[in-house]
């Protein structure tokens, strides 16, 4: 089931491709079908009381293994040289928490091949991205990212997480193997992940791939799972890294973890629970189509059931697990006036005690603390803000900010009992009776008291005693009196 519930939305920022690009693209779909010849009956889209799987096949002939799509993908190299089944820190994507967490997963009695298989599927999920946007070209998918050192790759930075699964092939076959899979996959994630899981074990006997979990409206927690030990003659060949099949079956599980098709869609199948039956091109097509590269389908083909349409119900458009393009760069810059300090900028809990770059999407709101040191205080912003508040800024544009520390101030007061004149040096403080002055933190100040005709000096009391010389460090704020009497 996909649970997606009626809403009405609003502020959606339509993301319609040119007209030209998708017509040229079904037209590509079209001709693609034709060439691999007529559907068959898929699976349908199972229902239970416990989570819903997304389940597609067929039976018709596939390309010989080995071969790519004849619109290939581009190899990524992936930058990373091990193996982790945490969340590697800190994240590249600033903008929200909400991200797809791609997982390599492997039954216990199969042999581990993360490092053989990891560009390959840092490249189908390149295509990926690619794809969506060159269906909308104001989204894209939000894939976690992690600064590896040295990459200059995007999806080289791919995030990928290693497990290594409890159960053994046959614990994740049959009825219950898929909600056995989505448990061990998701155990430990949070509930603001997606996981987008190519599993590196056997598919059940016509799946080559399945959703689980969480699938409705903006909601987070759902597994998305690729068969990567598939039959070629329903699932196609053994084509990761190609922008093939599996990259096509991944996309398709995708959108069924961001809600697609919810059951208000005007074009869903009658016999085939979140999928839509308008064009044989459809991403969300109920069948899969062995040999059909993934540039040759497109996302909603007419752009009406469940993405950048015009009706009530959800629209996968509007989930925040969709990167809004173009993303902004901000530049942080820490400016020193004898002070020290840090800012640090959300979303994203990012702190830069130096010079410091994030990439947000388009109109996030990032929001600037100064976090000056203790001997320091925030002197104010240079750029895109002003002021010495906390800033807020709408990410419309590139933009540098400047926070600017000076040494923090300190204030001296002081009192005068009887008839006499109180000096400092450096200047600031001259009173016959009371007054107060600011001097920088820890700086030196020497008063001078100066008595009347008729009076004298009878001491200090305070921060300084006795009759002689004052001289006081303004570590912290100070209070001296200087009494006079008379002679």
């Amino acid at each position: 089931m996909n649970g997606a519930r009626r809403h009405t939305r609003h502020g959606r920022v339509s993301g319609r491709p040119r007209l030209a690009r998708r017509r040229i693209a079904l037209a590509a779909g079209l001709v693609l079908l034709v060439l691999l010849g007529a559907f068959v009956r898929a699976a349908p889209h199972a229902q239970d009381d416990g989570p819903a799987f997304d389940r597609a096949a067929s039976t018709v002939a596939a390309r010989p293994a080995g071969r790519a799509s004849p619109d290939a993908a581009s190899a990524v190299s992936w930058c990373g040289n091990d193996e982790s089944s945490a969340d590697r820190q800190p994240n590249v994507e600033l903008s929200s928490t909400n991200q797809i967490r791609v997982v390599y997963a492997v039954p216990s009695d199969r042999p581990d091949r993360f490092m053989a298989l990891a560009s390959a599927i840092a490249t189908d999920v390149e295509e990926i991205a690619t794809w969506w946007q060159r269906e909308d070209s104001a989204r894209m998918p939000r894939f976690d990212l992690f600064a590896f050192p040295g990459c200059t790759s995007r999806f080289g930075m791919l995030d990928i997480r290693a497990v290594r699964l409890p159960g053994t092939s046959a614990d994740y076959g049959g009825d219950n193997g898929p909600r056995a899979l989505f448990r061990d996959v998701a155990t430990g994630v949070p509930s603001s992940t997606k996981s987008l899981t190519f599993y590196d074990g056997p598919a059940l006997a016509d799946r080559c791939g399945v959703t689980a979990g969480n699938t409705g409206r903006d909601s987070g927690g759902a597994v998305a799972v690729i068969y990567l030990d598939v039959p070629a003659a329903g699932c196609g060949p053994d084509d990761l890294g190609a922008g093939g099949d599996r990259a096509s079956t991944a996309a398709h599980e995708l959108a069924h973890t961001f809600g697609a098709a919810p059951r208000e869609a005007p074009h869903l199948c009658p016999d085939s629970a979140g999928h839509v039956c308008d064009h044989p091109g459809d991403i969300l097509r109920p069948r899969h189509i062995p040999g059909a590269p993934l540039r040759a389908v497109v996302l909603d083909a007419g752009r009406d059931d469940y993405y950048a349409h015009s009706g009530s119900w959800w629209d996968i458009q509007d989930t925040s697990w969709l990167i809004h393009l173009p993303q902004r760069p901000l530049v942080v810059r820490i400016a020193s006036r004898g002070g020290s300090g840090s800012v640090s900028i959300r979303p994203g809990n990012l702190t830069c005690p130096d010079s410091c770059e994030a990439t947000l999407d388009d109109g996030t709101t990032a929001s600037l603390n100064p976090n000056p040191d203790a001997s320091s205080r925030f002197a104010g912003w240079e750029g895109g803000c002003s002021g010495v508040d906390i800033c807020d800024l709408t990410m419309n544009q590139p933009t540098t900010i400047t926070a600017i520390f000076a040494r923090a101030r300190r204030t001296l007061t002081v009192g005068v009992l009887g008839k006499g004149v109180v000096t400092s040096v450096p200047a600031g403080i001259r009173c016959g009776r009371a007054c107060k002055a600011t001097f920088d933190a820890g700086a030196t100040i020497r008063l001078r008291a100066a008595a009347a005709a008729g009076h004298r000096f009878s001491g200090w009391s305070g921060s300084c005693t006795g009759v002689g010389r004052c001289s006081v460090r303004l570590t912290t704020n100070r209070q001296i009196r200087a009494t006079f009497r008379p002679k």
